[in-house]
């Protein structure tokens, strides 16, 4: 009997989110390389393919499912690129390239499907589907290689894991040495993490904060937004923090030799433009490339060294040069 087609959408969107959640563990070195775990098609996905042919084939056609499986694999893809290294960066256009592997990546397995007279073709067909597909993704991951180091992967800063951790709300305020009853609202968490940990605590505790980050889990006071999307209107905010995000990320790009600290240093700007008079932008790593150049009628600066290195990775940088916490402050 056929199956429905809510069904078999089901089935596909559970199959997707079952793949990233198996090879979750491995890294984007792994994928570059085409590791065998990623490819091969499951005996059960044969089998349900061959099974309900025709219903697959019905919501592959259908545009506006076929999408929302697209926004799936790039939902997902994203989030196990950012896991394995914060640095890659996302952008509208980059989502958009995505969307079209992924557009490809569905066709092609609905004319596997379409043109297989048996399981064992049908197999074969999807496996070799499979296969170009990473081999796509391969070719776009090389996109953000040094093009010197192309050639020597092991060592080329894209493939390696530089993963994003939520630190304690208590680590980050004794790290960033912000006194809550010092603080002036409204609070903004730049690089809040996913669950907004220090977010949430500020508000337990009456202080009214918002955090924004790639991704979040949705909750109160959490927005899901790129940094360079996001609203810094002049004179909005009391308190700014970015524990190991922000700053961390603009130190990569000064240092990486295709990145675009240009970007980061314009939005250095307006995150400092977006303070109220007598407001405080506390940060770490600290960024003296640029901090020297801070207007001193507009902006006052202090430093204090980080004394808990443990808590402290720096992937770009020497800890003697960048190992501080920078807090600006707005002249009033």
């Amino acid at each position: 009997m056929a199956l429905q087609k809510d069904v078999v959408y089901r089935y596909l969107s559970e199959s997707i989110v079952q793949r990233y959640q198996k090879n979750a563990g491995r890294t984007l070195g792994d994928v570059y390389r085409v590791d065998d775990e990623f490819l091969g098609v499951t005996s059960d996905f044969v089998e349900f393919a061959s099974t309900n042919r025709d219903e697959i084939v019905v919501v592959l056609s259908d545009p506006l499912l076929a999408a929302n499986l697209v926004d799936l694999f790039v939902h997902h893809s994203i989030d196990f690129t950012y896991e394995n290294n914060q640095f890659v960066h996302f952008d509208e256009h980059e989502k958009n390239r995505l969307e079209k592997i992924y557009s490809q990546y569905l066709t092609d397995i609905k004319t596997a499907i379409e043109t297989s007279l048996t399981a064992d073709q049908l197999e074969t067909r999807l496996s070799k589907v499979i296969e170009d597909h990473f081999l796509d993704i391969r070719k776009n991951i090389s996109r953000f290689f040094d093009r010197e180091m192309e050639q020597r992967v092991q060592e080329n800063v894209i493939l390696k894991q530089a993963v994003c951790s939520e630190y304690s709300p208590e680590l980050q305020l004794r790290i960033l040495g912000i006194d809550l009853v010092k603080m002036t609202q409204p609070v903004l968490d730049i690089g809040c993490g996913k669950q907004g940990k220090l977010v949430k605590y500020l508000n337990d505790r009456g202080i009214q904060s918002v955090g924004i980050d790639r991704f979040i889990e949705p909750q109160p006071h959490l927005v899901e937004a790129d940094w360079f999307q996001a609203d810094f209107s002049a004179g909005t905010w009391g308190t700014i923090l970015s524990h190991m995000a922000f700053s961390n990320h603009f130190l990569f790009h000064h240092r990486y030799t295709h990145g675009n600290p240009e970007a980061y240093a314009r939005l250095y700007i307006q995150i400092l433009s977006s303070l109220k008079p007598g407001g405080t932008f506390h940060y770490a790593p600290a960024l003296p490339f640029i901090e020297q150049f801070l207007p001193g009628d507009t902006f006052t600066l202090s430093r204090k060294r980080i004394e808990s290195p443990e808590s402290f990775t720096l992937p770009y940088g020497s800890p003697d040069e960048t190992g501080f916490v920078s807090c600006v402050t707005r002249i009033g």
